[in-house]
């Protein structure tokens, strides 16, 4: 899991500014270093990054305005087991990687103080919102 030591990369709908996800679920990230891959490969189609990411359709039905980036320093992360909430069905497989090969782990939610969250498109404006 050293791929996590410069920090993790959650996607998030921007309609929820103050969650990361249901409380007390576990929730995906990948590696900073992944993200700025598939950034780089997709751009910001995001049915490009839907398919990389393996999110069933999710990013394809919405804008660039609904999501958001939260960038977590200091994750805490294990390999995923398939039943969390977010492993859709037919699309998880074991291994730490999704079926477009994004690597991936899962982790609690993280302190406030570890999180800087951006929208989608100030990312891809900036390259990242530092």
């Amino acid at each position: 899991m050293a791929k996590f030591d410069e920090g993790a990369v959650r996607f998030t709908k921007s309609e929820y500014p103050d969650s990361l996800g249901m409380k007390g679920e576990k929730i995906f990230v990948m590696p900073g270093s992944e993200f700025d891959r598939i950034i780089n490969e997709s751009g910001d189609d995001l049915n490009k990054l839907d398919d990389l990411l393996s999110f069933g359709g999710g990013l394809k039905t919405t804008t660039s305005d609904d999501w958001d980036m939260a960038f977590i320093s200091n994750p805490k992360v294990q390999i995923p087991t398939g039943n969390e909430s977010g492993a859709y069905p037919n699309q998880w497989i074991p291994g730490g990687f999704t079926g477009g090969g994004v690597a991936e782990a899962v982790m609690d939610h993280p302190a406030s103080s570890d999180i800087l969250r951006c929208s989608f498109i100030e990312v891809m404006n900036n390259s990242r919102c530092l």
